[in-house]
């Protein structure tokens, strides 16, 4: 049986023997199972992309060049004992029989050993071959008459107990001793105790890929008898692996509590402890450890540090409405939680259950608290704003549970839940009659996304100058004279200037020249084509659009280089193609970006610059019966003409809500048969149109209506 993709044309073999038997109870203890993940033991071999699981399959036979070591080539040379010689027994329980703690470590233990003998791939010194034994060997120890014992004060303060005289103990002085005593009683070399740290941390990675518990409390044992720290990351792989058993929530406690002595309190650790806490169903515990740590710890506290808690207060069976508005209001104050669309409709549902949406509805005291309407129609707005300003997207199944809980509420005037296509003519809901508005970037959003790409462009221009006086080497002092430090800047303030202070009409359209010249031209004969774009522009122009035509610098020359079926060529301008680009600029539609400098900044600039001389002062905005009495479409100008997905800008200018308010309002995509030179077969073009209404929650007034969320016409 084979899984997953091929690795280096060999398949890795693994015989999982015994492993079901011991942790999942099947009666064939020689019966192979399906690791997840590999091993990964100090940062080495990682999992498999093929795992092939043959039973029987003698592990001597592999190629070494097959398999990589988990522990690398510096930690074992030869095999060690075989398992059946060993003081302690391996076979797994009787049939039936559920294994002891122990039984189960043993057993993992023995399976990481085969494995990582099996992936040697060279030999090593005998001294690495004599501390790896030992690590096995002493690992294998469960006995309670041939380990160290334990100090019983590590046990109390592990269990939140502190010494008899009350006065906090010194804990890493604790396990410092600890180490000490099993160092004398064994005689372990520090390389040795290196390779024992490996080891257990190899089974606890092991018991998590496969997410098995059983071995792990032993485990946990062994590291406490050594007195070792593991690392934060190992000590998480503990945590996570006890998190999520049922019968182990005070092994959590265990790890946290020496977690904290060690290291400083992380978000992942107190998760891990929250969910804990409400396996067991103690909820105050969870909520006082959550204040603690966003009162004092050095990490803010994410969505998973807080979800399994209101996930608890929005349980139907246990339902806490007012817990559960109230933990929502803290969470939108906390600047680190990004919310996921399921995270309002759970708390909405909630209260809907509750019937705190009813205008006789008793009055909600955390809603005041939280500083919330107490009830009724003003509580729903108030967290329905709330959400759009924070979701972008409502997942299908958040949708149901959110119609459902609000079908009682169906009747009352005001409330309606249900699923609707709204009109894309009219952007009318079809059930209400409302209308939708465009939600655009504010004065402000465009005025810093237009700062924002000036100073990406001066970045981007920079970073290529340097490269190019790299490569230039003897030449690098002309290129200097030619392009100073400060041209990228000063080229995009120019643009943006030159915007503001022109006159005439200002552009309604600007083409990403570059995008529309390259559509369509992969086949041989292809080349930077302006007989298309001058199709497209032509088209804009009919439907009484003012067009700018953005174009690299390059493209204008006589001789140009360009890029064609991922090879650079070279192209000569032709005398039809002249004739274009003089037009243009004769016309002053054509903007030429200067070389080095990224034409993608400019004509994303263009599309929010006030244009403040052409525009004076007036809103662009296309409404649906404006567009039909001129033949236009309705929405935001100046539209931009390009089908570049701008996966490499958008991170860096804006944060989701507003790039996808600007892309929906501004970028419209395009279709057209590709020319051949300036003869076109099909010249046929089709526009994809921006937004007119937008996609996303919101709060709106009735027609008529005084008050009410948000603006707009309706609701």
């Amino acid at each position: 049986m084979t899984f997953s993709r091929t690795y280096s044309r060999t398949l890795i073999l693994l015989r999982f023997f015994a492993l079901r038997s011991v942790f999942g109870g099947t009666k064939d203890p020689m019966r192979p199972s399906l690791a997840r993940r590999g091993l990964r033991f100090g940062g080495g071999w990682r999992q498999p992309d093929r795992l092939a699981f043959l039973s029987g399959v003698p592990l001597s036979s592999r190629r070494a060049q097959d398999v990589r070591a988990p522990f690398g080539p510096s930690h074992f040379s030869r095999p060690i004992r075989p398992l059946s010689e060993t003081a302690v027994g391996t076979s797994p329980p009787p049939t039936g029989a559920p294994p002891s703690d122990a039984e189960a470590y043993l057993s993992a233990l023995n399976l990481v050993v085969e494995i990582v003998e099996s992936k040697r791939q060279k030999a090593m010194s005998p001294a690495k071959t004599a501390d790896w034994e030992f690590a096995v060997r002493w690992c294998r120890l469960t006995d309670p008459a041939e380990r160290t014992p334990l100090d019983s004060r590590i046990r109390s303060v592990l269990a939140g107990h502190e010494d008899e005289d009350g006065e906090e103990v010194d804990f890493p002085s604790l396990v410092r001793a600890q180490a000490e005593r099993c160092i004398e009683r064994t005689a372990m070399t520090s390389s040795q105790r290196q390779a024992v740290t490996d080891l257990l941390a190899g089974v606890s990675r092991h018991c998590a890929n496969l997410t098995v518990h059983a071995p792990l409390p032993t485990a946990w044992e062994k590291v406490l008898e050594a007195g070792i720290v593991l690392p934060d990351r190992g000590l998480s792989t503990f945590l996570f692996v006890f998190h999520d058993s049922d019968v182990l929530p005070q092994r959590v406690e265990e790890v946290a509590a020496f977690h904290d002595r060690f290291y400083p309190q992380s978000e992942k650790f107190t998760t891990l402890r929250v969910k804990a806490l409400l396996s067991r169903g103690d909820v105050a515990a969870a909520e006082r450890l959550l204040d603690a740590v966003a009162a004092h710890g050095p990490e803010e506290l994410k969505l998973r540090s807080y979800l399994p808690l209101l996930r608890e207060f929005c349980d139907p069976a246990r339902s806490r409405p007012g817990e559960a508005l109230r933990l929502l209001s803290r969470m939108m104050r906390a600047t680190s939680v990004y919310f996921e669309p399921g995270i309002f409709t759970l708390v909405l549902a909630c209260l809907a259950r509750a019937g705190h949406f009813r205008p006789d509805a008793a009055p909600l005291p955390a809603a005041k608290r939280a500083d919330y309407p107490p009830r009724g129609r003003a509580l729903f707005d108030k967290i329905v704003q709330a959400m759009s300003q924070r979701v972008l997207d409502i997942e299908e199944e958040d949708v149901e549970n959110l119609r459902d809980a609000l079908a009682p509420f169906a009747a009352q005037k005001g409330f309606l839940a249900e699923r609707v296509t709204v009109d894309a003519a009219t952007a009318r809901c079809p059930r209400s009659g409302v209308r939708l508005r465009l939600v655009a970037l504010d004065e402000d959003q465009r005025r810093q996304m237009g700062e924002d790409l000036v100073r990406m462009s001066d970045v981007q221009y920079v970073g290529y100058r340097d490269k190019m006086l790299r490569r230039s080497g003897a030449k690098s002092k002309n290129l200097e004279a030619l392009h100073p430090p400060t041209q990228g800047m000063d080229e995009i303030t120019k643009f943006a200037t030159w915007l503001d202070t022109r006159e005439g009409e200002p552009f309604t359209a600007i083409v990403d020249g570059a995008n529309v010249a390259y559509y369509g031209q992969g086949f041989a004969e292809g080349t930077f084509n302006y007989h298309q774009v001058e199709f497209l522009v032509s088209a804009l122009e009919q439907m009484n659009e003012k067009v700018l035509i953005v174009v690299p610098q390059k493209y204008t020359m006589e001789i140009y280089n360009m890029n064609h079926k991922k090879r650079k060529t070279s192209r000569k301008m032709d005398p039809d193609t002249r004739a274009i680009v003089d037009r243009w600029q004769a016309a002053g539609k054509l903007y030429v970006v200067p070389s080095w400098c990224l034409d993608d900044y400019y004509w994303i600039l263009a599309s929010v610059s006030p244009q403040i001389n052409s525009s004076r002062g007036n809103d662009l905005h296309i409404s649906p019966d404006r567009a039909r009495a001129e033949g236009r479409w309705p929405g935001n100008r100046p539209m931009l003409l390009s089908n570049d997905k701008m996966r490499d800008h958008w991170v860096e200018m804006l944060e989701p809500r507003q790039f996808r308010r600007w892309k929906s309002c501004h970028i419209v995509n395009y279709d057209l048969a590709a020319f051949v030179g300036k003869e076109c077969v099909n010249p046929t073009v089709k526009f994809f149109t921006a937004d007119f209404f937008s996609h996303e929650i919101q709060a709106n007034r009735r027609e008529g209506e005084e008050g009410g969320p948000g603006g707009g016409e309706a609701e």
